[in-house]
């Protein structure tokens, strides 16, 4: 009776021959899990409409241009590698007739939001997401020919001091030592700093720069 007690003991205590402790054997086992080396991140460009916009085409090469590494003055490298769209949202007041707001595929496969105007005026607004079997909705790589080439995405109408908003995944360019993505022309820029060359692409753009940021 006073062995099987003390068998009893020793199994609770991990006393037992040949035995090791579940606490011990957990000891030394973490494993490192699989990562992404490079940041991914969901970012919100937001832009102020300071004109009157009727069915502005926007690119993929446009929105690598919404962030911009400057190399120099004249010239600077986007800070994406790749990315994709998750959604656009228009917000505006449209005070005078016939102004229309609206956003939808590129391709013309339908109009997906829209607020017409011509009999209402007052503050509204449009959000957009792509079909997940359209071409906006891919991942668009920098180093692609449908990344860097005028993949037309979406296009959009909005009122003048509307405010846009581009909701998109990323996954950042480079390493700590370099940035090697999509080649833009810049004005004004200071090597170093990164800017936002607006929601067109274009250098000097006045009409679409990103609100909280430098542009150029």
């Amino acid at each position: 009776m006073g062995r099987s007690k003390q068998k009893r003991s020793n199994r609770k205590s991990g006393k037992n021959s040949g035995s090791v402790p579940h606490t011990k054997m957990m000891l030394n086992t973490f494993e490192l899990k699989p990562f992404q080396p490079v940041p991914k991140m969901t970012h919100k460009f937001r832009y102020k409409i300071a004109t009157l916009v009727t069915q502005q085409t926007v690119t993929a090469a446009n929105i690598f241009a919404s962030w911009v590494l400057a190399t120099g003055s004249t010239n600077g490298r986007s800070i994406m590698q790749c990315m994709r769209i998750k959604h656009v949202a228009i917000v505006g007041t449209v005070a005078a007739s016939f102004e229309d707001m609206n956003c939808r595929d590129a391709n013309q496969q339908g109009l997906v939001d829209q607020w017409d105007a011509s009999n209402n005026n007052g503050t509204t607004s449009v959000i957009w997401k792509p079909n997940k079997k359209s071409l906006a909705a891919d991942w668009f790589n920098f180093n692609t020919q449908s990344g860097s080439s005028a993949s037309n995405l979406f296009l959009y109408s909005a009122p003048v001091n509307a405010i846009l908003e581009l909701c998109v995944e990323i996954i950042l360019n480079g390493s700590s030592s370099s940035i090697s993505g999509a080649s833009y022309t810049m004005v004004g820029a200071t090597a170093g700093f990164s800017y936002s060359m607006g929601l067109d692409g274009s250098a000097g753009s006045i009409y679409y720069s990103a609100i909280g940021m430098n542009n150029a």
